[in-house]
């Protein structure tokens, strides 16, 4: 069976949905070896992950060389019948215009309606471009994959999407996070990244959704004098926290990192007293596997989706409560027992999260089609 993907994410974006592209094609490539994969991207770039190498790889051609956005919503479909592909995978919430016309089955992976939810955190233009893309995908896919129970009944309730025309399949983590990191190579991350024995991690985008600054409230509110090293994308609203961090004295609190590669972040999670992820809303939360992987007891949000990858013996806080986030971070640092079981009972949950369940689902999925 010939199964083609819109693989510009996979290609283009370093993290997010960069992430969960590349991810995903790695497994298809390795689990379904009786398919031939193409990989639709409008640009190529110098990312490099394994599906890359058995995969057939289709860009523009001719004028569409010009006009590589116009070729992905609108010149895509024909070459999708010209290639002779069975099943097409929009992993980004989009479907080529036409394609519900050539007979073509369509899977549309949608990770979250968070611009519904959240307008304000939006420019109006992407809203509407969003909304949109992703209404119309869910409308005329075959089937509808949703990353978390979460963006299933967000689904349900904000597009109408009946409920068994959607399929929960979660999203798993880089297979790096897996195996435990020698102590030589935390020390050497550590000395690396100029960090101390005890820190607090946050793997994000630096942006108001995400929540960093009650971390650092957190701290006041409990008068904890622990650092917090920062790994993410910056923003205009870093500027914000490094306005009050300063005007708090507490500035040398925030380490904040540079860009950390692949083979650097399972030391960085190994090495973390805690992992703090208190985001308002997401639709999953990769960070979360990754550190429960690594070994890492996670502080999260309640609500939305973060009890999915967090399991139940993670520790759930108020995000908008400060003071609930401080007592939370004291906890983990101060009770080992605590700290103990939240570790073993993270590793044993994140496997319900290995490549085994996901193809397994994904398997199950194209039977269905």
């Amino acid at each position: 069976m010939r199964i083609g993907f819109d693989a510009k994410r996979a290609f283009r974006n370093k993290a997010g949905l960069g992430n969960y592209s590349r991810t995903l094609l790695n497994l298809f490539s390795q689990g379904l070896t009786n398919s031939e994969l193409f990989l639709y991207t409008p640009k190529l770039s110098e990312i490099a992950f394994a599906a890359r190498k058995t995969s057939r790889i289709e860009t523009p051609r001719g004028l569409y060389k010009k006009l590589p956005s116009i070729w992905r919503s609108y010149g895509l479909t024909r070459r999708l019948v010209n290639d002779n592909v069975a099943v097409f995978h929009g992993m980004a919430g989009e479907l080529p215009n036409g394609i519900h016309k050539t007979g073509i089955k369509t899977i549309v992976t949608i990770h979250d309606l968070i611009f519904l939810r959240y307008p304000q955190w939006y420019k109006p233009i992407d809203r509407y471009i969003y909304n949109r893309k992703y209404k119309k995908a869910a409308q005329i896919a075959d089937k509808v994959v949703a990353i978390s129970e979460q963006t299933k009944a967000d689904l349900v309730d904000f597009y109408q999407i009946p409920e068994q025309k959607i399929t929960v399949i979660y999203q798993g983590c880089n297979p790096i996070f897996y195996k435990p990191v020698p102590t030589e190579k935390i020390a050497e991350v550590k000395a690396l990244r100029h960090l101390p024995n005890t820190f607090i991690l946050f793997v994000s985008t630096v942006e108001p959704r995400k929540n960093l600054l009650n971390i650092f409230k957190g701290l006041k509110a409990e008068n904890l004098e622990i650092p917090v090293a920062v790994v993410g994308g910056m923003s205009s609203h870093a500027h914000e926290i490094k306005t009050w961090l300063t005007e708090n004295q507490m500035e040398h609190l925030a380490l904040w990192q540079s860009y950390v590669p692949n083979d650097q972040l399972p030391a960085l999670y190994a090495s973390a007293s805690v992992f703090v992820y208190p985001s308002i809303f997401e639709g999953f939360g990769i960070p979360i596997l990754e550190a429960l992987n690594a070994g890492t007891p996670v502080i999260t949000s309640k609500g939305s989706c973060f009890a999915e990858p967090g399991g139940k013996k993670s520790l759930y806080v108020n995000p908008t409560d400060p003071s609930e986030i401080g007592a939370a971070i004291r906890r983990v640092l101060s009770e080992p027992n605590l700290r103990a079981e939240m570790v073993t009972a993270g590793k044993q949950h994140a496997l319900r999260f290995r490549e085994s369940e996901i193809m397994s689902d994904w398997k199950q999925l194209l039977n269905d089609l």
